[in-house]
């Protein structure tokens, strides 16, 4: 469901600015040298601890998937107009959690938590937050869920989000994820939270519908992007049932239909968006192993910039399905710098990257995953820009029988 309309560029002020730097700050690692590996552009995958928003401002600000020791997600006290790159998100892991049974109410779990932080019991607390921020402290916890009323709860798919004060006069939002069959406070997402920027209201900043987007493209069954590029291409399957308005924004740029701001001129334009553009970088989300992985986390692209702080000038909402997960090789996502910030920029995940879910929309699957390994093993600086780009002649919208195996 679209979330109601807000003026533009607006957002949702935290509970507590205090609560908010130090839920920025418990979720980021201390910034080590190994920060700056596979950093570059992708500040939508670590925008959700900065979703491959990515890599620091002055490491070439492109989009990345961010090494674990990277920072996290910028504040929410930055401006719309946010120029660091987009990307997935890094987590610390969580502490075991003791026993307390789970609430299937949103509202619910802010005042039993409320209950448990004024109690001070830490441990049963930490029950009802997501297992990546369980680590905060008990007084952060409480600065973040609030004291002014819950209000209704507006579900987006596996997330809630619930605003705390009187209609009209609402102090922010608790952020809330479904995982495992219970509602569960996410502090990080709280603490970044803003509405979608839609851009200028301008007829070329229309937004399309699947069906618009989908209009003429002929044949029958599964929707699918096919990447052209040099040496062999990529083929993904679109989820357009599960992700509608992610895959007709996709699917509007892809074909030209979708206006956007084009860099070179500053005006807006109509073509197809993703041809020529490139896979300008890796990153990594979480450290690297003992022994040094060959691969990095994720492949990014859709930068008309090629630099990781690229879009079409307009943001979409994003769209969490609990049943689209970071579970494999060769997801699909969108990258972003944080709650409904992505545009255009995407990553394809080389593995299983449970960190990312709930934060970024998953709106496909790619094959051949060895065409993507080979791709994501491309020449690449500390920072995890490719050296070169790689160029994608274009993204070509069809339809194809899936094959049997």
């Amino acid at each position: 469901m679209d979330a109601p309309a807000r003026p533009r560029d607006s957002r949702h002020r935290s509970t507590s600015a205090r609560a908010v730097k130090e839920a920025n700050r418990a979720a980021s690692p201390r910034d080590t040298g190994e920060s700056r590996r596979f950093t570059p552009a992708l500040a939508g995958i670590v925008a959700s601890l900065a979703l491959l928003a990515g890599c620091k401002g002055d490491d070439h600000g492109r989009d990345n998937v961010v090494d674990a020791s990277a920072r996290a997600i910028p504040a929410p006290s930055s401006p719309p107009e946010d120029t660091s790159p987009a990307g997935p998100v890094l987590l610390n892991p969580p502490p075991p959690k003791v026993a307390e049974p789970g609430l299937d109410d949103p509202v619910a779990v802010i005042l039993r938590a409320r209950e448990l932080a004024a109690a001070g019991d830490a441990d049963a607390l930490r029950t009802h937050v997501a297992g990546d921020a369980s680590h905060l402290p008990v007084a952060t916890i409480r600065r973040l869920v609030g004291e002014a009323p819950p209000g209704e709860p507006r579900l987006e798919g596996a997330r809630a989000v619930v605003p705390l004060g009187r209609p009209g006069r609402e102090d922010g939002v608790v952020v809330l994820v479904h995982r495992d069959g219970r509602w569960l406070l996410e502090p990080s997402l709280t603490a970044q939270w803003r509405e979608v920027a839609p851009g200028p209201d301008a007829p070329p900043n229309a937004t399309l519908s699947l069906d618009e987007a989908l209009a003429g493209v002929e044949g029958e069954g599964d929707l699918v992007a096919v990447f052209d590029i040099v040496g062999g291409g990529l083929t993904c399957r679109l989820f357009e049932a599960r992700a509608p308005r992610t895959v007709a924004n996709f699917v509007g740029l892809a074909r030209g239909l979708r206006g956007f701001i084009d860099p070179r001129s500053g005006g807006w334009a109509k073509r197809p968006f993703y041809d020529g553009l490139t896979f300008h970088a890796v990153a990594r989300v979480r450290p690297a192993g003992a022994g040094g992985d060959a691969l990095p986390d994720v492949l990014l692209g859709g930068d008309p910039q090629g630099d990781g702080r690229g879009g079409p000038g307009y943001a979409i909402a994003d769209e969490v399905d609990a049943t689209l997960r970071h579970d494999r090789a060769g997801i699909l996502s969108m990258a972003n710098k944080g709650p409904n910030t992505a545009g255009s920029q995407f990553f394809i995940t080389l593995r299983a990257l449970p960190e990312l879910d709930d934060r970024n929309t998953v709106f496909g699957v790619c094959d051949p995953v060895s065409r993507l390994e080979a791709l994501a093993a491309s020449p690449h600086d500390d920072a995890g820009a490719l050296t070169p780009p790689i160029r994608v002649e274009s993204v070509r919208i069809e339809r194809r029988a899936r094959s049997p195996r």
